[in-house]
């Protein structure tokens, strides 16, 4: 049960909004600053250096597209939201880089919750939410992710490694 800040109504532990009242709900157990994790919602996404010369090639007739691509830095949002492959309920790293690549995404709540990989340059879901535990064996190469109770290793692509 997650209890409203705003009008003390429970509400159910799926619940993204106040039933009551209709303002959004913040679960009293914030597991996911545990893993460094912030909510979707309010992560504004940052293209790569690559990504926005090509938007401004593609927009070039449009003026007011290229500021808007530029300027908000909302493209990379925009296509996240068009690919609902990552909803404003899950949770991202937090991450400050834009040379960064690949980032540890999240969806569940405090007693049930699985990890995925999110490219942050291709606006895109690398590995699926499917994982108990998803850590870095080799930066930006090699998994370790735990899956039925099972430890592993996998790569980027989702192959498994014994």
């Amino acid at each position: 049960m997650i209890i409203c800040r705003g009008c003390g109504i429970a509400n159910d532990d799926k619940s993204t909004f106040c039933r009551g009242c209709g303002k959004e709900l913040i679960p009293k157990i914030e597991w996911w600053k545990e893993y460094n994790m912030v909510p979707v919602s309010i992560t504004r996404m940052k293209n790569s250096k690559w990504a926005r010369f090509f938007c401004f090639l593609l927009f070039i007739p449009s003026l007011s597209s290229i500021y808007f691509l530029l300027r908000n830095k909302t493209h990379a949002n925009r296509m996240r939201r068009k690919r609902k492959e990552l909803l404003d309920t899950d949770y991202i790293e937090a991450y400050q880089k834009r040379s960064l690549h690949y980032v540890f995404v999240a969806r569940g709540s405090a007693n049930d919750h699985r990890f995925g990989l999110f490219d942050v340059q291709k606006i895109r879901m690398q590995l699926p939410f499917e994982y108990e535990e998803l850590s870095w064996s080799t930066k930006g190469k090699l998994l370790s992710a735990k899956k039925d109770g099972k430890y592993f290793s996998l790569d980027l692509n989702g192959n498994i490694f014994s």
